[in-house]
């Protein structure tokens, strides 16, 4: 097939045809690159963009998290939300402590000031009523939260109707953990005996600043542990360690878990989550004695410090079923260094 050219003054039209192709190339390489170098508008230059007003600036005690740390109960969450500010709640009692203390708060009123986002958990107590009580996620200052069921009345659905349009708001609520209630698998449900949306600064004791940043700042923290032996190691010849000692280098929390030998230690012991090499950890109980209710203590407003630990298995404590069982004897604040030797 010969394909006709048009000459407009060129002797070659062949060339004009590169020429063109040549322009078209450069002209669109050109633009991608303005495109690609061009920086997106901040969100005040949006708004101003836009003719509305500026977002208003976040108090200096707000703190922007990623929603990882404001629930972990994604469906209660709007979905695409990719940040939520969040207020050091500053509670006298932080939950974390209250949940691990829990035995000793029962059936007696207790008032937070609480994050809360709108939840679908219903089980044990509240299994199948959903009818007669909305359930609410509380939180405060640590990874810790309260399930909270707040009666289905007119309070009750006005809360909700907020709940569902701002998907997160702060309060300052009254709780009781009824004796009927409390249950080893559901240990965070509470009723919600009384709410109020907003931070009442004359309602619950405040506490010194500073549990929230520290939360955010251990959870950071990437530096590498190097136990020498690693906990992998140890839990795979752990029968060796039998009423012996051994130290660990760890990042540790307060935890709720309590199964196997120690299934009905909630009364003596405190359950402590410890994490090393690798982010594999183990579950540790200590003795509710004064060095373990200071080590609790100083957990719940320091979630994820650095601690040396001295753990042991004590012959009536080892199950085959529960690997990562250990019991602390002694602890410190910090990394000691050097390798740890039993």
């Amino acid at each position: 097939m010969r394909i006709q050219t048009v000459q407009l003054g060129f002797t070659r039209p062949r060339n004009l045809f590169l020429v063109v192709m040549a322009g078209i190339v450069i002209t669109s390489g050109c633009r991608k690159d303005e495109l690609e170098s061009t920086p997106a508008p901040s969100p005040q230059a949006r708004s101003v963009e836009s003719g509305s007003k500026p977002a208003r600036t976040r108090p200096e005690s707000a703190v922007a998290l990623p929603i990882e740390w404001a629930t972990e109960d994604t469906s209660a969450v709007a979905k695409g939300r990719k940040r939520v500010d969040i207020q050091a709640a500053r509670n006298s009692l932080p939950l974390s402590l209250y949940i691990a203390d829990r035995l000793d708060w029962l059936d007696r009123r207790v008032g937070l000031r609480v994050t809360a986002v709108p939840g679908e958990y219903y089980n044990c107590h509240y299994k199948g009523r959903k009818s007669s009580v909305y359930h609410v996620r509380l939180r405060g200052d640590g990874s810790a939260y309260l399930d909270g069921y707040v009666p289905r009345d007119k309070a009750g659905e006005k809360l909700w109707i907020a709940l569902k349009k701002k998907k997160t708001l702060p309060m300052t609520v009254t709780v009781v953990m009824r004796t009927e209630t409390v249950s080893t698998i559901c240990s965070t449900q509470v009723d919600v005996i009384d709410h109020r949306i907003g931070w009442d600064d004359h309602g619950p004791t405040l506490a010194a600043e500073g549990a929230l940043k520290r939360r955010i700042q251990n959870a950071r923290d990437r530096v590498p542990v190097n136990n020498r032996p690693t906990i992998a190691s140890f839990k795979k010849v752990r029968a060796k360690y039998i009423d012996s000692t051994l130290s660990f280098r760890v990042r540790a929390r307060l935890d709720r878990y309590y199964q196997c030998r120690y299934r009905d230690a909630e009364r003596t012991h405190y359950a402590i989550s410890l994490t090393g090499d690798d982010y594999v950890g183990l579950r540790a109980y200590i003795p509710r004695n004064e060095q373990g209710s200071a080590l609790a203590h100083l957990l719940a407003t320091d979630e994820g410090r650095r601690l040396t630990v001295t753990v042991t298995i004590p012959q009536g404590r080892f199950d085959e079923l529960c690997s990562d069982q250990v019991e602390i004897v002694a602890w410190q604040k910090g990394w000691k260094p050097g390798r740890l030797q039993k």
